[in-house]
């Protein structure tokens, strides 16, 4: 089998020590990735953003294509005019560098409807992860913050070969919303728990990046001025220059600020962690939150709980306010029978619904079947 993963921001994954900025999408897609080129059977490669860091063509045995850089102002101007006019998506002008029977594109967004587009006038079969509740909005497919229909990402959803989604939500809404079937896979991590690593409870943690109408910085920086007694550990990426500035320009001083951190360093940080804070408006399914539970981790989200993990499951708590959650981090922080419980659940949700080897066979079967 051949199959190209798409997700051109995916480039830093394939950087040892880069400084750049990735998300769960492109985690998820590269874990999958590892996972399938394992397989002796399986010729894997991975379309990323062309960089001057990028110099390995082999990866953990996937083949890095570096595709060519961003669109010429002209080209911009083209493309928004063809979005204006066209029902269909430009194909993807640099499909032709991929040699695979299977594309598999993660989000629905312009990218992907073009490689889909493309696809359509090739053999090669098309699979759609979707990696956000937003996407299986019928009014407003896309990124989250622009909140703006595009005709261009329903043509994704309506013309990938194959979807696979996060959630039985994504799953239900996918089909209600689009009529499409879809299969579900969960998203993949390795549970296993490198030997010697340090798991001493030591602070409060939060991962994303730096908005105000998504993932909600400012409300993590809120709730650390709240909890002046406990350390938190923030690590949020620059992606918004000026909220990053106004956010930490003041810094309060229980606060331990990364603008990034490596892949293969960020373990550390969840394995230390007391409770992990998530304060999104909408999410797909949070890697952090697998990051998390694997080292047994109590997770406290203000809105997010996918499939239930939190409260129907017990791997944490939704509180229905900024104060209680604040007043809830200390308690869990604290340690106690309730945390204790909430530690055991995570571990055991973990291992028995997104274990990284069980999630890539179901893969590899959808995958398998879909060519036949």
């Amino acid at each position: 089998m051949r199959i190209c993963f798409f997700r051109l921001g995916a480039t830093p994954l394939f950087v040892p020590e880069s400084r750049g900025v990735f998300g769960g999408a492109e985690v998820r897609a590269f874990t999958f990735a590892r996972a399938l080129a394992r397989q002796p059977t399986h010729n894997v490669s991975f379309a990323v953003a062309a960089s001057d860091d990028l110099t390995e063509r082999t990866v953990d045995g996937i083949n890095v294509l570096a595709m060519p850089g961003k669109k010429s102002t002209v080209n911009k101007l083209y493309w928004s005019l063809h979005r204006r006019i066209s029902e269909k998506p430009l194909p993807y002008a640099h499909f032709r560098l991929i040699d695979a029977e299977v594309v598999a594109c993660f989000g629905v967004h312009d990218p992907t409807a073009s490689v889909i587009e493309a696809a359509r006038r090739s053999p090669t079969r098309t699979v759609l992860f979707l990696t956000s509740s937003e996407d299986v909005q019928a009014d407003a497919v896309g990124i989250a913050k622009e909140r703006r229909y595009h005709k261009h990402h329903h043509y994704a959803i309506r013309y990938a070969d194959l979807i696979v989604v996060q959630t039985k939500y994504q799953k239900q809404k996918l089909l209600e919303r689009f009529g499409r079937e879809s299969v579900l896979i969960r998203n993949p991590i390795d549970t296993q728990i490198a030997s010697g690593l340090d798991v001493t409870r030591q602070h409060v943690l939060w991962v994303g990046r730096s908005d105000r109408d998504s993932k909600r910085a400012d409300i993590c920086f809120s709730l650390a001025r709240k909890c002046p007694k406990i350390p938190f550990v923030i690590v949020m990426n620059d992606s918004s220059p000026d909220v990053y500035r106004d956010l930490t320009e003041t810094l309060p001083q229980n606060v331990t600020l990364h603008r990034h951190v490596p892949l293969n360093q960020i373990e550390t940080l969840f394995a230390t962690a007391s409770v992990l804070v998530n304060t999104s408006d909408s999410e797909g399914f949070p890697n952090t939150f697998l990051q998390a539970a694997k080292y047994g981790v109590p997770i406290v989200s203000l809105r997010v709980d996918p499939d239930g993990m939190l409260t129907d499951h017990g791997c944490g708590a939704v509180p229905d306010n900024e104060t209680t959650l604040s007043e809830l981090i200390s308690k869990v922080h604290t340690g106690g029978a309730s945390a204790a419980a909430m530690s055991r659940a995570a571990r055991h949700y973990v291992v028995s619904h997104h274990e990284l080897s069980e999630r890539a066979n179901e893969l590899d079967l959808a995958i398998s079947s879909l060519l036949q």
